[in-house]
C-alpha cells in the first residue's frame, strides 16, 4: 500500500483463496455471514470483526449477525436498553461501540468492546474495552450518549484496531487504496482476511485491482488535465463544463469591477465640479 499497489495485496490473499466475487450483494453478504458464523463457532478464544464501507450495510449485517447467533443458541437473554432518545437489545458476548465522548467519566467515542453483563434492572452494561482489557460499568442515565452493536463496523472506524480474524464486504464503487489499506490490514492470522465482493457493485476482478490501488487524493475536474487517465470516462466533458463556468464567472466579475470604478470615477468628477 506504500507503494500505490494494493493490488498486490489482493494477489497476495486470492492465492490463498480468500477473496470470492459473487453475482449479487445480498449473496456474498449471505456467504460473509455463513463463514463469520463458522470461524466464530471452530475458533471461540480469536476476536473476529466484520467491516464495510456504508453504514446502512453495518446495521443491516449486525441485524443478521444477531439473528445467527440467537438462532444457534450463542446469544441469550438479550435486553433492550434504552438510551437518551434511542434504545438497543443487548446480551453478554455482544461486541458493542460507545457513539459519544465523555470526558466526565472517562469515556471516549469509537471505543469498543465486548459486553460482559446486563444489568437486569437499570439501563446499564458492563463492558470489556479492548486494548486496556478493562471493566466499566457503562450507565445510560449518567453517560450522555449510546451504544451500538459492533460484530460488524465501518472501515474508517476499524483503523487502528487489531483483531484475529476481518472479514471485508466489498460491495461499493467508491472502493479505493484508502478503504482497502485499512481493511486488508486489521487481522493478526496470516489466513485471517476473507474477502467478498459483487459483480452487481464491482465489474470484475480486474476492476476489483484496479480500485484497490486507486488513489482517489485528486480527483476533482480541476486537478487532471487533458489526456490523463482517469477513474471517470466522463472527465473530460466535465473539465469543459468547469472551466467554461469558471471563465464565465471571472469574466462577469471583471465587467462588475470595471462597472464599479467607473460609477466611483463619476463621482469623484462630480465632487470635484461641486467644489469649484
Amino acid at each position: 500500500f506504500a507503494i500505490g499497489r494494493g493490488d498486490l495485496a489482493l494477489d497476495v490473499h486470492q492465492s490463498l483463496g480468500n477473496v470470492v466475487g459473487y453475482e449479487t450483494s445480498e449473496t456474498a453478504k449471505t456467504a460473509l455471514l455463513h463463514a463469520w458464523m463458522q470461524d466464530r463457532m471452530s475458533h471461540p478464544d480469536q476476536t473476529q470483526l466484520g467491516l464495510t464501507y456504508r453504514r446502512a450495510d453495518v446495521r443491516e449485517m449486525n441485524r443478521r449477525a444477531t439473528i445467527a447467533l440467537t438462532e444457534h443458541g450463542l446469544r441469550k437473554n438479550a435486553r433492550r436498553i434504552k438510551m437518551g432518545f434511542v434504545s438497543c437489545e443487548f446480551a453478554a458476548g455482544d461486541r458493542v461501540v460507545l457513539e459519544k465522548n465523555d470526558y466526565r467519566l472517562g469515556f471516549r467515542r469509537g471505543a469498543i468492546g465486548t459486553v460482559v453483563s446486563v444489568d437486569p434492572l437499570l439501563p446499564a452494561l458492563t463492558i470489556k474495552f479492548d486494548g486496556t482489557g478493562e471493566k466499566r460499568l457503562v450507565d445510560f442515565r449518567e453517560y450522555r450518549g449510546a451504544a451500538s452493536l459492533a460484530f460488524f463496523t465501518s472501515i474508517p472506524r476499524a483503523q487502528g484496531m487489531s483483531v484475529s480474524r476481518a472479514y471485508w464486504l466489498c460491495a461499493s464503487p467508491l472502493t479505493d487504496s484508502h478503504l482497502a489499506c485499512p481493511a486488508m490490514t486489521r487481522h493478526r492470522e496470516k489466513d485471517g482476511l476473507k474477502v467478498f465482493w459483487s459483480r452487481d457493485q464491482i465489474r470484475d476482478r480486474d476492476e476489483l485491482r484496479r480500485l484497490c490501488s486507486l488513489d482517489r487524493t485528486k480527483q476533482t475536474t480541476l486537478d487532471h488535465e487533458f489526456g490523463q487517465q482517469s477513474a471517470y470516462p466522463w472527465r473530460g466533458e466535465a473539465v469543459d463544463v468547469a472551466r467554461k463556468i469558471v471563465q464565465e464567472r471571472e469574466a462577469e466579475r471583471k465587467r462588475e469591477r470595471g462597472a464599479e470604478a467607473f460609477s466611483l470615477d463619476a463621482k469623484l468628477g462630480t465632487n470635484a465640479r461641486h467644489s469649484r
